[in-house]
């Protein structure tokens, strides 16, 4: 009885505590769904990590490595809003830094670093409702938060002998998230006389559990198999410390299978991105044929769109401008294009591919995507380059600093980006602030057919930031180039102003560009016509494993750059100068076909040839050429048969010249006469074409230049550099016209003065080997000897630019290989005035 009435008192007790807790806790009736919800999921137990206190795990000897788990949560409410981004397929990403240490058992640092994790929401469509649910693979039952997608970080410990303890500490966030917890395993040991029967003693679901990543069931793994099973079971550790005082727990459950599908994290589309902002740069083959344009429309609800294509040649001036439109029904441009580029824009979004059709169908030759790894430099951490420095010559280092581009440049200061130059010792030796200030793309004025590299922050028109797909506004590239002394070994910049992504690059001083002639025009490189021609080779940070390993560097989407296009080239504005080697040689003239149109100035006149009637007054316009007062014009003569034959020329109705000319073709150099109008008349007795210069250009006219005979030998040219603004040394090779066999070349550049170290905005190269391709040339012809017939010429470009001091400068040409033939070295000066200058040294 008195049994019976203890047990009538407990009841009681406890029915009385669960009656005051349910008021206290306002327990109310289960939720169905959440309680199906659980029921489909495991649960587990995470610790929130906060700035202020460390979390400390206690780690048993032996262990080999550490597994961390880290989860961002995020409040409901700032998901819900953000829902529009998410499920227009523009992932909402966050991140956070964990600054881990270890220590041994005496409490000393074995290791201390800081952890940098991007980590995202994933979404699911639930299939009951229809509507978009959001979630990750884990969720809250009594926190306001939606957990992000966890981070797993593998921590090698034997690197790190005698560790005993862990810490990790919260040390910075974006604004979006709330609380960061962590979850830390270890491998469990187990003694190898327990693993020969420890998985007899397993129950069935648990060896399905454990072989999960198998590709065989449990049933036929073998005794080695399944020891490696047991041996690689992580198990969870605790913190260490009183739960609620040294630490917070939370409980997150982990769905076993999701009633719902994910939605796929955007892909890129097919083809080259074009936008309002952003143009479409495709290289055509050498060879051209019949290209098909075919677009994607991008945007919902856009159905067509109006496109510009503006198609270049090997040239300046040679091209054609476009204006298609396209639809979804007909999304296609085809049409027959020589060798060279597509620019290609509209103010609508759509992806654009290229196929070369020919009688065997199409081949696409869409550019392939190219990516480019750029690291942020920002308040967490330096970035740190080291130098290669030769044993024969210093090393120049090239740093490209871009940054993201809003509707807030207009508005922004230039960005400051402190630097240090460090010896062996890891001593500073120098520093330094760089500047780079914004402009938009009107205030500058970059035209995208310029293509010239900026000294300023702009929107880039080619290349885009892509955060995991999603594409976002970058700035062209800004180069510095870094000329540093033999004992400098390091480069390191600091926080500035901005965040800024650095790359970097270096080169041998002396190291010779290979470039082939004319296959090169065609294949633009990713940073320009310059980037290719000068190589540059990449080079990673101080570091660089570590940044790959927690996510931390920005990927670039690059796509190809038109080569440079500098405006006054185009206008015709530029000086022109043309160099005679020294020392002993040989020159002859050459009349050569004009294979684009050229913008006619004042000191081409002695260059083009207008064809003139033969056997009949024509009225000739003798234009001014500088102050002359008097000019000399060139009559030039081209017949089928060699046998003599006598002309004679009336200038004003006076005799002007009597010629007897040999050979079959030829240039007479004529008496002084005035600008101005004449009638001239050229008598004959058989067909003979004559040209004359000093008239100007008029299509079917020539061109007569100088070149000077190589035979695998070397000529070496002086000129002198006058200014430091950009300037352009040509060397044109003529080879007999028809050969097939490529010539090479090695021209070395060599400057009045070494260059001066420090940081310049340029860098020019000073030693080239050029391979020259001479199929394909038009016919031209050497002047005053018979039947010698020339190529057109093929241009080997060499730029100097505003780091290359003044002074008199020595170029030596020397060719390698291949046919014997001619050369001529020029030099352009764009914006410069507008006369024509010949150097010659003869006699020294």
């Amino acid at each position: 009885m008195r049994i019976f009435y203890w047990i009538l008192i407990i009841v009681a007790s406890v029915v009385a505590y669960l009656f005051i807790a349910q008021a206290k806790l306002n327990f109310g009736p289960v939720d169905p769904g959440l309680n199906a919800k659980i029921q489909n999921s495991n649960l587990g137990i995470c610790y929130v990590v906060g700035k202020e206190k460390w979390l400390e795990f206690s780690i048993p000897e032996n262990r080999k490595v550490l597994r961390v788990l880290s989860t961002a949560a995020v409040l409901k409410t700032d998901v819900i809003n953000n829902l529009g981004v998410i499920w227009s397929n523009q992932p909402l990403y966050e991140n956070f830094t964990l600054r881990y240490q270890i220590l041994d058992s005496a409490n000393n640092v074995l290791m201390d670093k800081a952890y940098h994790n991007r980590t995202s929401i994933t979404v699911y469509e639930s299939i009951e409702q229809g509507v978009p649910e959001i979630s990750g693979i884990t969720y809250f039952v009594d926190q306001p938060y939606i957990p992000t997608n966890s981070v797993n970080t593998l921590i090698d410990l034997k690197e790190y002998p005698g560790t005993r303890k862990l810490r990790i500490k919260l040390e910075d966030n974006d604004a979006i998230i709330k609380e960061v917890m962590t979850r830390v395993y270890i491998n469990e040991f187990i003694q190898p006389y327990k693993l020969k029967y420890m998985w007899q003693r397993l129950k069935e679901h648990q060896k399905i559990t454990l072989t999960k990543g198998s590709v065989y069931p449990p049933e036929l793994l073998d005794t080695q198999e399944r020891k490696n099973i047991l041996n690689n079971q992580w198990h969870p550790i605790e913190p260490s410390g009183i739960p609620g005082q040294d630490y917070i727990k939370r409980t997150l459950y982990s769905y076993n299978d999701l009633p719902g599908t994910f939605v796929k994290p955007p892909i890129l589309p097919i083809g080259v991105l074009v936008d309002k902002d952003h143009f479409a740069m495709i290289p055509i083959p050498k060879s051209g044929g019949k290209i098909k344009l075919q677009f994607d429309l991008l945007q919902k609800g856009v159905n067509e769109a109006n496109v510009s294509i503006i198609w270049h040649g090997r040239g300046l001036r040679y091209h054609l401008d476009e204006q298609i439109k396209i639809t979804r029904s007909q999304p296609f441009h085809i049409e027959e294009y020589q060798g060279g580029f597509f620019l290609i824009s509209s103010k609508e979004k759509f992806t654009v591919r290229m196929y070369l059709m020919d009688a065997k169908g199409e081949t696409e030759i869409t550019p392939l995507p190219m990516y480019l790894m750029a690291f942020p430099l920002n308040e967490t951490a330096p970035l740190e380059f080291k130098i290669e420095q030769l044993a024969d010559g210093m090393t120049p280092v090239r740093i490209d600093f871009r940054c993201l581009i809003d509707e807030t440049v207009k508005d922004k200061k230039p960005t400051t980006i402190p630097y240090e130059l460090l010896d062996e010792s890891n001593t500073v030796v120098q520093n330094g602030i760089i500047a780079i200030p914004y402009e938009t793309l009107a205030e500058s004025n970059n035209m995208v057919q310029k293509g010239l590299v900026s000294e300023v922050f702009t929107p880039s028109q080619f290349d885009w930031f892509d955060l995991n797909n999603e594409l976002l506004p970058v700035s062209d590239f800004v180069s510095k180039y870094f000329y540093f002394p033999r004992n400098i070994k390091k480069i390191r910049f600091l926080k500035g102003s901005e965040e800024v992504y650095i790359t970097a690059y270096n080169r041998p001083a002396d190291f010779a560009q290979d470039i082939k002639v004319p296959e090169d025009t065609y294949a633009f490189g990713a940073l320009g016509l310059e980037q290719r021609e000068e190589r540059w080779y990449y080079i990673r940070p101080l570091g660089y494993e570590d940044y790959i390993k927690h996510n931390y560097f920005n990927q670039l989407l690059l796509q190809y750059r038109p080569p440079e296009e500098d405006p006054m080239l185009v206008a015709g504005v530029y000086d022109w100068d043309e160099f005679y080697p020294t020392g002993e040689f040989y020159s002859q003239q050459l009349v050569l076909p004009v294979i684009v149109t050229p913008v006619l100035r004042e000191n081409a006149l002695p260059i083009f040839l207008r064809k003139i009637p033969e056997n009949r007054d024509v009225k000739l316009d003798i234009l001014k050429f500088r102050a002359e007062t008097y000019l000399t014009p060139t009559l030039v003569w081209i017949k089928d048969k060699s046998t003599p034959l006598n002309i004679k020329g009336t200038l004003d109705g006076n005799p002007y010249f009597n010629e007897t000319l040999n050979g079959n073709n030829g240039a007479i150099r004529l008496g002084p006469l005035q600008p101005g109008k004449h009638i001239f008349n050229v008598e004959s007795s058989e067909k003979v074409d004559f040209y004359i210069n000093y008239t100007g250009y008029e299509p079917g006219g020539l061109q007569l230049r100088t070149a000077h005979k190589i035979d695998h030998s070397s000529l070496t040219f002086a000129y002198q550099r006058t200014t430091q603004d950009k300037e352009t040394l040509i060397i044109y090779f003529f080879p007999p016209y028809g050969t097939l066999e490529r010539a090479t070349f090695k021209v070395t550049i060599i400057p009045p003065l070494p260059r001066v170290l420090g940081i310049t905005n340029d860098w020019s190269p000073t030693s080239y080997q050029f391979d020259v391709n001479n199929a394909d040339e038009e016919k031209g012809r050497v002047a005053n000897v018979s039947n010698l017939f020339v190529g057109n010429g093929q241009p080997m470009f060499m730029p100097l630019s505003t780091d290359m001091p003044m002074g008199d400068y020595k170029v030596i040409v020397e060719q390698k290989s291949g046919p014997a033939g001619f050369v001529s070295l020029t030099r352009v000066i764009p914006g410069h005035s507008d006369v024509r200058k010949f150097y010659s040294t003869i006699g020294e």
